[in-house]
């Protein structure tokens, strides 16, 4: 692995690209990225389910890959990082060069590299060509969260969702997606809905749930929740950022209880890229801390990158901690 170790510039040896043609952007573009891609790199792969990602790490492995680029949404990203993680096919994790194809792209957005697909891959092909002259790889080293359900493989991610947002993600896949709301119009369609039932609806429509909550296995709470998180991104929806800017971890944890107070003044702070602010506080239904570990009890289960994981049982904790970190590019010129 190339890495400059005066300013952490790395250039790569050799790359692998992963496209996925059936994530919401590239339903159009997947010839157009595949081709580039293939005039830039040797090894590039068409996937779509998790077992497809796996046979594609495997073998970028046996080729000695050092960086892989994806093309696809949050749920191919978490797929390739499971592989990374979990069956660790690398005796060096490679970087990750993250482009925007999905619905989402929550992960793109904070470490990929952003606008058109199509000029990153010709950045990164010049980037091998040319090396560090014109085009850099800047690297943005971030944790990796783990999440283990009881009776389960464990799967790896950088945002996971429970309460009112699993049941957005339901809601958006069951039936959106089915009527054709796939895209952007779907997402917005979903947290409008969400947002509505959770916050401003008198007779909401239980969108709440009680769920049993430990923080590095203190017990925090016991409460109906509307919407919890845990992440390690640090940039969500709309560049909202409602993290704890004091405690210490890897992992953001937020949860809003049922009725909330100061809810519009919370919005309008998140809204204006501040931090949650002295409102956000238990006793106002807010909780909000930087952890290790994260222990949920719920029935539903969490939306891991949009993938629905659910409890065998509500006895058993969904257990979210740290996994390991992971280097991902962002490009410089």
């Amino acid at each position: 692995m190339g890495v400059s170790q005066e300013n952490g510039i790395f250039l790569p040896s050799r790359v692998g690209v992963l496209i996925n043609p059936r994530a919401e952007r590239n339903r159009t573009q997947a010839p157009g990225l595949e081709k580039i891609a293939r005039r830039h790199f040797e090894l590039v792969k068409q996937v779509v389910t998790p077992m497809e990602v796996r046979v594609a790490l495997w073998e970028f492995a046996r080729q000695n890959v050092d960086q892989i680029v994806i093309s696809g949404g949050d749920g191919t990203i978490q797929a390739a990082l499971t592989v990374i993680f979990r069956d660790r096919p690398f005796h060096v994790p490679p970087v990750l060069a993250v482009l925007p194809g999905g619905t989402t792209n929550l992960i793109a957005k904070d470490v990929g590299i952003p606008g058109s697909q199509i000029r990153a891959l010709n950045l990164l092909g010049e980037m091998i060509c040319q090396g560090i002259k014109k085009v850099s790889c800047r690297l943005v080293k971030r944790p990796v969260m783990r999440v283990t359900l009881s009776g389960q493989k464990d799967e790896y991610g950088m945002f996971a969702g429970g309460a009112g947002i699993c049941q957005a993600v339901d809601f958006f896949s069951s039936r959106l997606r089915k009527k054709g709301f796939g895209g952007k119009a779907g997402i917005i369609i979903s947290a409008l809905k969400f947002l509505w039932m959770a916050f401003f609806h008198r007779n909401a429509q239980a969108k709440s749930e009680i769920i049993r909550v430990k923080l590095d296995k203190r017990i925090k709470a016991r409460q109906d929740f509307v919407l919890i998180t845990a992440t390690t991104l640090e940039r969500l929806f709309f560049g909202l950022r409602p993290f704890d800017p004091a405690s210490k971890g890897p992992i953001h944890f937020t949860a809003v209880a049922k009725r909330p107070r100061h809810l519009l003044k919370v919005l309008l702070r998140l809204l204006a890229g501040r931090t949650a602010g002295p409102t956000f506080t238990p006793a106002n239904g807010y909780y909000m801390q930087n952890v290790e570990r994260v222990e949920l009890f719920t029935d539903t289960g969490v939306a891991l990158d949009g993938q629905i994981l659910r409890p065998l049982s509500p006895e058993a904790p969904i257990i979210i901690e740290c996994g390991g970190y992971l280097n991902f590019c962002q490009l410089g010129e």
